[in-house]
């Protein structure tokens, strides 16, 4: 718009909006008519850019950085004076020294200031010969202007501007987004950082801010104007690689020294990000203050006088669009980091409350399940009433009032009913509903015997947000899994490139190792593993109970396997593929899966080349419930090499890893994982195994699964796991109904006979 009206008259148009919505904010009464205000001067911030065409359009090409620095140095100036004049007013505010004398007048007093100076004594700096001739165009393009997508490729410019500067300028775009996005979100959450790591308050925020703006003015005004414009794209690359080590020096920061010179390295790019995104908040020190500044000197750089206010104004688009969602993105992340360091912190309070305490050992059982508070009390009166009083100090302090009192009461009445209760008589009163129920319990016992019942999970003592589960964790858990998938998917597409086999393997495998531990903690795992000097070698099977499908990211977070299994389509054929490309893994055809003699031929072909990882294998062939090790299935023993042993335990306090395929689909339960506290395991490696001599390869396994039972504690079954995918055929089914069908007809038609032979009795009588 300042392209086709002028400059002057678009930046009083700008601050009078400025200056309305601070007029809103000054008489808000109620936070809708705050919001109103605040989205009055989003749509009021024409100024920045504004003010940067003005610049471009008074300096010459070759000085234009100099103009920018000087605009950046007023804007640092800014940042340093006005959260001052901010905290005094609101301080005398408080004291209600200057009762009239609030933030709010005085954004007011210093807008009025403002609009009277741009219309006094600023002049049109672009002159009307190069002003645009058809101002009906711009309207047809207004919705370009504020859709994210368009704004990305720079639409409206693109048949305004050749071909190539276009693509450059998309290019600059794009890297001015995701530099914003970035930034913006550290900035953000600056404070939140300093506080919890330095536990700075108020004032000492203050002084580091101030601190920040003293080093952009000093950069701002001795530094960046002397910048040539030719070197303006290599100063911001630079520039960008200086912001992402003041990133990360600001993470490690131990000390307030330490965090200061880091927030000095900072502000190198903030003084250039001030430069196209003046209303910054928390902008801190040196690698930012060089990045936007000569990213925008770039892009003005590119087009004619005339587009100067468009591309800008784009600029300034992205720029908001970035500063909008990047501390909205950084901030969620934080919180969930957040919660996730409180509640484990007080989960693991409470655990060791209980271990440090065995006579409250019940507590710990309380926030788990009431129901089950009366089997780790005494029946005494005094006891049951010091137990509650602890009980209650400690609830008190570990959740709300609310649930506290309804946890209490659960608990009060189950204590009662049970600790209170008086025996009854020996007389018991039955109806026919109870014989049924109690005819269908039965039923299930025996149907729920010691093998079927391994193919269900435990009931759980509690699933709820406190003690199983966190739904926060989505976000956070499934960044973390796209981040791995990204790196393990870019890995083995690069690696193909690399033409040395050896230095290719290592490679391969070393990322392998770190997109597994990034997975793993999608899941918030924590493994201990025993005994790691028995870990798989090449040219051996390992071989392991079986749980669930995070067996195998378990178990290839401490060591590289070869992975079997049968090919799939779609996006897990993608994976195999990526996979494939990084070592040599076994993927069979559906067909191929089926012929037993072509699996033990490829798997001793494997296990032969002693370059090749060690094969990963489950005998079992099914997810069982981890309390138990079914029959090995005997292929991977005919093999004829060094088997490795594995047993793995789950801690199901925290989420039973089970996964039962027959109620629960593969994404749910990956869901159920994914908001899991913690799956946590111990994974213990067995000294190698090899077959003794006369000994078949059925009474090897059975030898290899007594020993995995034993270390991991788990009960030895010789059931074969398969029986679990097979069911009672319908025949069988029809069959057994009509049997019973016909006794029972059988039973009623005994009744009738015997009743009309007593009818018949009794008349003869």
């Amino acid at each position: 718009m300042s392209d086709i009206y002028g400059r002057k008259w678009m930046l009083l148009i700008s601050v009078a909006g400025t200056f309305t919505s601070y007029v809103l904010w000054s008489c808000a009464s109620s936070f809708g008519i705050f919001m109103l205000s605040r989205i009055i001067g989003g749509l009021s911030k024409a100024s920045t850019s504004i003010s940067i065409a003005i610049v471009a359009d008074l300096f010459p090409p070759e000085e234009r950085g100099k103009g920018m620095a000087f605009v950046g140095l007023a804007f640092s100036s800014g940042f340093v004076i006005g959260p001052t004049l901010g905290a005094i007013a609101a301080y005398w505010n408080r004291m209600k020294t200057i009762s009239i004398f609030t933030p709010s007048y005085l954004a007011l007093l210093i807008t009025s200031i403002e609009f009277l100076w741009v219309w006094i004594f600023l002049k049109e700096t672009l002159p009307e010969v190069k002003k645009k001739k058809h101002r009906n165009l711009v309207f047809p393009q207004f919705f370009s202007y504020i859709n994210p997508a368009s704004l990305f490729v720079f639409k409206p410019l693109e048949k305004r501007i050749e071909q190539k500067v276009h693509q450059k300028i998309k290019r600059t775009g794009l890297v001015y987004f995701l530099f914003l996005f970035i930034y913006s979100g550290l900035e953000f959450t600056l404070t939140f950082f300093a506080h919890e790591r330095f536990n700075f308050n108020s004032m000492q925020q203050g002084k580091m801010f101030f601190y920040i703006g003293i080093i952009m003015i000093i950069i701002q005004g001795g530094y960046v104007r002397k910048i040539k414009t030719e070197k303006q794209k290599a100063t911001a690359s630079k520039g960008i690689t200086v912001s992402l080590i003041s990133f990360l020096a600001i993470s490690l920061a131990w000390n307030v020294y330490y965090f200061y010179g880091s927030l000095t390295l900072y502000s190198l790019g903030m003084v250039l990000e001030i430069f196209c995104n003046f209303n910054s908040i928390s902008a801190c020190n040196i690698a930012s203050g060089i990045v936007v500044p000569c990213l925008t000197t770039e892009v003005s750089s590119q087009v004619s006088p005339t587009e100067k206010g468009s591309v800008l104004g784009i600029f300034r688009a992205l720029g908001s669009l970035a500063r909008a969602i990047g501390p909205v993105c950084a901030s969620t992340v934080v919180l969930l980091a957040y919660i996730e360091i409180s509640l484990n912190d007080q989960l693991c309070n409470e655990i060791n409350f209980s271990s440090r305490n065995p006579k409250a050992e019940w507590v710990h059982w309380n926030i788990i399940s009431s129901s089950q508070i009366y089997e780790k009390c005494d029946s005494s009166d005094e006891e049951f009433d010091e137990n509650h009083e602890r009980a209650s100090i400690f609830l008190n302090g570990s959740i709300d009032a609310k649930q506290n009192h309804l946890i209490e009461r659960e608990a009060s009445e189950h204590l009662v009913n049970k600790m209170y209760e008086e025996p009854s008589g020996c007389a018991v009163t039955t109806v026919v509903e109870d014989a049924m129920d109690f005819t269908k319990a039965g039923i299930e016992a025996i149907i729920e015997d010691d093998v079927t019942s391994r193919f269900s999970a435990a009931e759980l003592t509690s699933w709820n947000l406190l003690t199983r589960s966190s739904y926060g964790y989505h976000l956070l858990n499934l960044t973390i899994l796209v981040i791995a998938l990204f790196i393990l998917i870019a890995t083995g597409c690069t690696i193909t490139f690399i033409r040395d086999e050896e230095k290719k393997r290592k490679i391969s495998r070393s990322m392998s190792l770190v997109c597994y531990r990034i997975l793993l903690q999608a899941c918030s795992g924590v493994v201990t593993f025993h005994n790691r000097h028995n870990s798989a070698k090449p040219g051996g099977i390992c071989v392991a109970n079986h749980t669930s499908p995070i067996d195998a990211l378990v178990l290839a977070c401490d060591n590289c396997y070869a992975f079997v299994g049968q090919r799939q389509g779609g996006f897990l054929g993608f994976i195999q593929n990526s996979l494939l490309k990084l070592d040599a893994h076994i993927w069979f055809d559906r067909e191929e899966g089926s012929d037993k003699l072509l699996v033990r031929n490829r798997l001793r072909e494997h296990v032969q080349d002693h370059s090749k990882l060690p094969i990963l294998i489950f005998p079992e062939g099914t997810c069982i419930n981890n309390t138990s090790v079914m029959m090995f299935r005997k292929g991977s023993f005919e093999v004829g090499d060094v088997i490795y042993p594995v047993a793995i335990k789950y801690d199901a306090r925290f989420g039973d890893a089970f996964w039962n395929s027959s109620k629960v689909s593969y994404f749910e339960y990956l869901m159920m994982m994914m908001t899991s506290w913690a799956l946590v395991c111990d994974v213990w490696y067995l000294p190698p195994m090899v077959r003794q001599d006369g000994e078949d390869a059925i009474a090897f396994a059975s030898r290899v699964k007594k020993a995995i039972a034993k270390a991991g504690g788990l009960v030895e079954l010789e059931w074969d796991g398969q029986l679990k995918r097979h069911f009672v055929k319908s025949e069988v089914i029809d069959k057994q109904r009509q049997k019973y069908s016909e006794r029972i007809m059988r039973v009623q038609l005994d009744d009738d006979v015997s009743h009309m032979l007593h009818c018949k009795n009794s008349e003869e009588y």
